[in-house]
């Protein structure tokens, strides 16, 4: 999104993508695309093909969470060993998965 990928490019080249995964894993999961302002095409395809294809999608708010926590970014946009370890704790209880991931 920070180059030149138009809506409709962005399409094909997700669905593409989806349509390889989804022949080998019964279960996919994305992050929902933090988005500029003007841009709701892309949020509007990703969400589509996430029905589509029976993609988990995990909603931007749980990322926008981590990153107003304090101490999780290193510098406001990447995270920090604290943010991950919070982002591995969250999507794990998504997923209800039985041992926790510790980075």
């Amino acid at each position: 999104m920070l180059g030149h990928t138009d809506s409709s490019a962005f399409y094909g080249q997700l669905d593409k993508l989806l349509g390889m995964l989804k022949k080998g894993n019964p279960r996919i999961v994305m992050f929902e695309l933090p988005l500029l302002p003007f841009w709701n095409a892309f949020g509007r395809d990703q969400r589509l093909l996430a029905e589509i294809y029976g993609v988990t999608l995990i909603p931007k708010s749980y990322l926008g969470g981590i990153f107003g926590s304090k101490g999780a970014t290193l510098d406001g946009l990447h995270f920090s060993p604290k943010g991950h370890n919070q982002l591995a704790r969250m999507v794990n209880r998504l997923l209800r998965i039985e041992k926790p991931i510790e980075m």
